[in-house]
């Protein structure tokens, strides 16, 4: 489910005028949707088991989609795949950056059933990937990675 609304963005301009977008008009640029993402065993931000292989998140998680608001806000929405028809087609979220940047605060289970903070290993005109240090069953003290993209 696609969502639209205006998105108030402030944009900077460099030294030698070109304007730069800063890392909440990235993250606001658009509606993200799930490439890829894993366990990332030894903490280096790549994925050493995907999801699919380990079958950890329904399909019916991997449809939605998440849609970032300028002022720290967004949306969860279902995909055509529900997971529960008796819930709502979306769900709101608040979110924040801290540490510089380089971490990324979700409320709610606003990714892929997960909220608390992610540190961002990319943040780019169209592909978001953030990683959480986590415990999944079998899988002890590792971290999973998350790879959007618009």
């Amino acid at each position: 489910m696609a969502l639209s609304g205006l998105v108030f963005t402030a944009c900077k301009k460099n030294d030698s005028g070109t304007t730069v977008q800063t890392k909440s008009d990235l993250l606001a640029k658009g509606t993200w949707k799930f490439e890829s993402g894993g366990i990332d065993a030894n903490k280096d931000g790549n994925v050493d088991i995907n999801f699919a292989s380990i079958g950890t998140i329904p399909d019916c998680t991997l449809d939605n989609t998440i849609t970032f608001s300028a002022g720290g806000t967004g949306i969860v929405s279902e995909g055509a795949t529900r997971c529960d028809p008796s819930n709502p087609p979306s769900t709101p979220f608040n979110w924040s950056f801290s540490n510089s940047e380089t971490t990324l605060n979700l409320s709610g289970n606003a990714l892929l059933g997960l909220s608390g903070q992610f540190k961002v290993i990319t943040l780019s005109d169209t592909r978001l990937s953030l990683s959480k240090d986590t415990t999944v069953p079998v899988f002890n003290n590792v971290a999973v990675v998350v790879n959007l993209q618009h």
